[in-house]
């Protein structure tokens, strides 16, 4: 089945998390899923339409949002459970406050893994590990360089 669990995860990155694709939630999720992220205030989602407003947002944040999947690994905890680790990157241009920053119109690259739990076909639970100081970093930089120009 890990095989099976790699291909959701790879749907999820590209249609959701690239594409900007809320109907794939309903299919990928959990009813129950929580994810914990560092890409927000709030770093605990609970349920589907928490989801689909994370997504929204970073869309909203980072115009032509792209991820892309470098690399995945599939297997299992020590209760038997599906697990899946995606290695990514991503890159998107500044166009809505974020980490207190004002739009920047900048493109800014970054990257992390997240780690999904799986029940049956669908992600229940996920972690987001990235370095926001990197995205924080190429924002302030470009924002002081405008200042200075």
């Amino acid at each position: 089945m890990s095989l099976a669990q790699v291909r959701i995860v790879r749907r999820l990155v590209e249609e959701c998390w690239s594409g900007g694709n809320l109907d794939a939630v309903e299919e990928l999720f959990a009813p129950d899923c929580v994810t914990h992220t560092m890409f927000r205030e709030h770093p605990i989602l609970h349920g589907r339409d928490e989801q689909r407003q994370a997504i929204r947002s970073l869309h909203a944040t980072f115009a032509d949002l792209a991820f892309t999947v470098e690399e995945c690994l599939a297997g299992s905890t020590e209760t038997g459970e599906a697990q899946v680790v995606c290695r990514w990157s991503a890159s998107g241009t500044h166009t809505r406050s974020y980490l207190n920053v004002p739009p920047t119109g900048r493109r800014v690259t970054w990257a992390g893994a997240t780690v999904y739990r799986f029940q049956g076909d669908r992600i229940a639970e996920d972690w987001w590990y990235l370095d926001r100081y990197l995205i924080f970093q190429q924002l302030v930089d470009h924002a002081a360089a405008q200042a200075n120009a």
